[in-house]
């Protein structure tokens, strides 16, 4: 059984959960919001069209808003090619997370499952809790100069706000990847539109490889605003996914991945175990 709930997804934008946006435009859609001042109150976004393509794309998203600024001016911004990575003792992440009813959306940028109550990521003394995880095509970032099919990104937030991202490579071969087929099956076509699944179950840690060897690096989002300071953990080994499971997020979202950005000399790390 399954519920049909409109929602806002530039709203949502706004609340924080870094959706992303996709290559397919709509005149109806308003998207890319910036919060402008706190407490947040929907009063306080300011919303501003962002896309992927023509004047719309990546390479005007600081023309576009005062809030976006940083999209251009900012020295760590993501994706990132990932290169000479330093091997380095780092305090791996642990996951504790849970399995949780199944909430899938198509927010106008990207397909994304809501992760509150799913559980946290441990880093050291670190808490970070899940807030959502959602999809890119093809990867973001890119490893020694290769793209690959997907990338899914989950997104954590720290008590103090600051902001954690496990990024995961995903890769075509010849079966369907279950979990991916389970939230594939439910994939609202709308824009705003959230699927509730009654009794459909999901565990985000499904969507991580069995060898939790990483990368790690200082970062941003990866849309407008384009915040800095984000703690990015890539997967150094992917999930699969089938050739026709791409082609059905591709029919929603042809691209929707922002170019690699300079990483100005930053450290990029390498977990040695």
């Amino acid at each position: 059984k399954v519920y049909l709930r409109p929602v806002c997804s530039w709203a949502r934008s706004a609340l924080g959960l870094h959706a992303e946006n996709r290559m397919r435009t709509r005149s109806k859609l308003l998207a890319g919001c910036a919060i402008m001042a706190l407490p947040l109150t929907l009063s306080a976004v300011s919303c501003t069209h962002w896309g992927y393509e023509e004047t719309s794309g990546p390479e005007y998203w600081a023309q576009l808003s005062q809030e976006y600024a940083v999209c251009g001016e900012g020295r760590a911004q993501s994706p990132i090619d990932i290169t000479d990575a330093i091997p380095s003792s780092l305090a791996h992440p642990q996951f504790f997370y849970q399995s949780i009813p199944l909430r899938v959306r198509n927010t106008g940028h990207t397909i994304q499952v809501e992760g509150d109550s799913a559980g946290f990521m441990q880093v050291g003394t670190s808490r970070y809790d899940l807030v959502e995880l959602h999809f890119h095509r093809p990867s973001g970032h890119k490893l020694n100069g290769r793209s690959y099919d997907m990338e899914v990104h989950l997104v954590h937030r720290g008590l103090d706000g600051e902001r954690a991202v496990v990024g995961v490579f995903m890769e075509i071969s010849e079966r369907d990847n279950p979990v991916i087929k389970k939230m594939w099956d439910y994939l609202p076509a709308d824009d705003r539109e959230e699927h509730l699944v009654d009794q459909g179950l999901i565990n985000p840690e499904e969507l991580l490889p069995a060898n939790r060897s990483f990368y790690h690096y200082s970062g941003s989002l990866t849309t407008p605003p384009c915040s800095e300071g984000v703690k990015w953990y890539i997967m150094k080994h992917l999930i699969k996914v089938s050739e026709e499971q791409v082609a059905w997020f591709s029919s929603l979202y042809r691209v929707n991945a922002r170019p690699v950005q300079p990483s100005n000399g930053r450290v990029i790390q390498s977990s040695i175990r």
